[in-house]
């Protein structure tokens, strides 16, 4: 509570208030019913000089402000000064350890914020599981039970192309991550309550993780619905399909983010993101043959995590698969027999790039 003059006339608990104003002489007497907040108000304001002078006096002489220079001396011990009356050195405060609690603890007590916004808020969770369940399974029905022929390839590629496009649509979400919460962090970072890496590993932890990269498990569905690696052992080539996804959508939602973080405007944010998003899916390599890429495409296409996605799922369905012929429309007679390798090799990729991809991912 300040005075019109801006001079501190209470501050403490409210606990404390009505045992303050009853040990402060000259005020006039507060009736039983009366609202302590009022009182304290109404003599401020008609009390007139002499009974708020004689307030801040009895403020500062009072308990309250003992105790809260008692506090303020155990946070500049601390925080390592040797006066004990005072901050000392601010140079030596500075050069001292910056926060008085540990990096996890931080982490911890993030978390838990960031994980109570996030059961206030379902609809979030909700709606990111429930849509990447019902595209994927939509997905599995349209390409359900794909054949091996020329046709079936094309649909394969197709399916793996689709789920990348999606996870890199859905990525456009996470722009404003970043500046939902930018002046609460700004803030409490200032005021030393935690540190830059604290926050942002709570974030990724409880945000992005929950949020953004288990819904892609989803796609699991997916790949037995349609019969990917149905030609080799799909049991083991399915968790270096989920791994791929996993990190494809990490990529994704890094690349929002980190476009999200460089505007202070998300309208211009999205703006950007969107056509990031659009030059990533023009050099994947699904629209645009490899064997006519120029060079500013290729390098263009190195720039472009859905490139090294695409390829990776290539190669995890394709490689050393067998049983697979090229038909034709004209001439049901017409088959050819083919080996997965083949088919990489026709649409120009590399069957040893796998790791390579996943680790460019």
């Amino acid at each position: 509570v300040l005075s019109s003059n801006g001079e501190m006339v209470y501050s403490g608990p409210v606990v404390d208030l009505d045992h303050f104003l009853s040990n402060t002489p000259n005020l006039p007497e507060k009736g039983a019913s009366d609202n302590t907040a009022d009182y304290i108000l109404d003599v401020i304001i008609k009390g007139g000089d002499s009974v708020v002078e004689e307030l801040i006096r009895a403020f500062e002489d009072s308990d309250v402000v003992k105790k809260e220079l008692d506090l303020l001396r155990q946070v500049y011990r601390n925080y390592g000064s040797d006066d004990e009356d005072g901050p000392g050195d601010t140079h030596h405060l500075l050069k001292r350890r910056k926060f008085t609690v540990s990096y996890g603890t931080q982490v911890s007590w993030l978390s838990k914020r960031h994980l109570k916004n996030t059961v206030r808020q379902p609809f979030l969770v909700y709606l990111n599981f429930i849509s990447t369940a019902v595209i994927s399974v939509m997905l599995g029905l349209v390409f359900y039970h794909t054949n091996v022929n020329f046709g079936g390839i094309q649909n394969r590629m197709g399916s793996m192309f689709f789920i990348v496009l999606y996870l890199g649509l859905a990525s456009l979400s996470s722009v404003p991550v970043w500046n939902e919460h930018k002046l609460l962090f700004l803030r409490e970072r200032a005021s030393g309550a935690y540190g830059t890496m604290a926050h942002f590993t709570s974030v990724v932890l409880f945000d992005i993780v929950p949020m953004r990269i288990i819904p892609t498990c989803m796609f699991s569905v997916s790949f037995f619905m349609i019969g990917l690696s149905s030609t080799t052992d799909a049991i083991l080539h399915f968790p270096v399909f989920v791994l791929i996804l996993v990190l494809a959508n990490a990529a994704a939602v890094s690349m929002s983010m980190c476009i999200g973080a460089c505007f202070p405007d998300t309208k211009i944010a999205n703006a950007f993101a969107s056509l990031a998003v659009l030059l990533t899916i023009m050099y994947s390599g699904f629209i645009l043959s490899r064997h006519t890429m120029g060079a500013f495409s290729k390098v263009m296409s190195n720039l472009s995590y859905m490139s090294f996605a695409f390829e990776a799922l290539l190669i995890n369905e394709f490689h050393g698969a067998q049983g697979y012929y090229f038909d034709s429309y004209a001439d049901k007679a017409l088959r050819v027999n083919v080996t997965g390798d083949e088919v990489l090799a026709l649409f120009d990729y590399n069957a040893n790039y796998l790791l390579w991809d996943m680790a460019a991912l």
